[in-house]
């Protein structure tokens, strides 16, 4: 009956619907702070990201509600440079900085929404997102002695997987005769896990939480004919969360310790793309 039902709907989401296609350029900062239990020592790690992808959606309509099924790829990542500072009673002891560059991105979701009315849309949607870091040509100071050490191999592998169930809104306006502008807010709902392995140290750190945060995207589209359009689109998003249990794991991932943490997730994003109407 399933099987039926299948494909019977099949030919109606292929018949009506769009195709959309572009690259992003993306600035992303993920970071974490851990504070050992009498509150003296603290440090904080910081994992910036710049990068560009391609991506693809295909949407389709079917009984009043719109489907979209989106995947991006990694084509481009810039080296960018991660910190990691350490604190023994609000002031640092040690210090150091590395060339930090993304090297493998997942990233695919899907989402439905329905019209409102002729100016609002109700979304709902799900995405999921994975990323990889590592550090290399590491400096690290010591504050006490001024004495910096260069480490030319790998320091860190840092991994994020983001889990993330949204709810929001597309707001449309027309500006001009071709031209209009969506705005969409949203309110996220996130399940990430973040690995953190010091290659040089024998021992990996975890965090596994919760975070609700937000986005904002911001499209201008520019109707060039009947069935294409290009589009602008500006993307703002934040997760953060405290109050994170973060687990100290040895090589054979025995967990031999727990500490307070806190987490912090950025991101900016900027893409041009073609949607064409079928």
């Amino acid at each position: 009956m399933k099987k039926i039902l299948f494909f019977s709907i099949l030919p109606a989401l292929l018949v009506a619907g769009s195709i959309k296609y572009g690259f992003s350029k993306l600035d992303t900062s993920s970071s974490y702070k851990v504070t050992s239990k009498d509150g003296i020592l603290s440090a904080k790690l910081n994992f910036p990201a710049k990068y560009k992808t391609f991506f693809i959606s295909y949407c389709s309509l079917y009984k009043g509600f719109e489907y979209k099924l989106l995947v991006s790829k990694l084509y481009n990542s810039s080296i960018k440079t991660g910190s990691d500072y350490d604190w023994r009673y609000d002031k640092v002891t040690v210090f150091s900085y590395s060339k930090d560059k993304l090297n493998s991105l997942v990233d695919y979701g899907f989402q439905i929404s329905k019209d409102y009315n002729k100016k609002i849309k109700l979304l709902l949607g799900y995405n999921y997102k994975e990323t990889s870091h590592t550090w290399i040509d590491t400096y690290q100071t010591t504050t006490k002695t001024n004495n910096t050490i260069f480490i030319k191999d790998k320091t860190l592998h840092f991994q994020e997987k983001f889990y993330t169930f949204f709810i929001g809104s597309d707001f449309r306006t027309k500006l001009f005769d071709k031209v209009s502008c969506v705005l969409s807010p949203k309110l996220l709902l996130s399940y990430i896990d973040t690995k953190d392995e010091h290659i040089l140290r024998d021992f990996f750190v975890t965090q596994n939480f919760r975070s609700i945060g937000y986005e904002i995207d911001v499209s201008l589209l520019y109707n060039i004919s009947k069935n294409n359009k290009i589009n602008i689109f500006y993307r703002d998003k934040k997760l953060t969360k405290s109050h994170i249990k973060m687990k100290y794991h040895d090589r054979d991932d025995y967990v031999f310790q727990t500490l307070p943490s806190s987490y912090r997730y950025k991101e900016n994003s900027l893409s041009l793309s073609i949607i064409h109407t079928f």
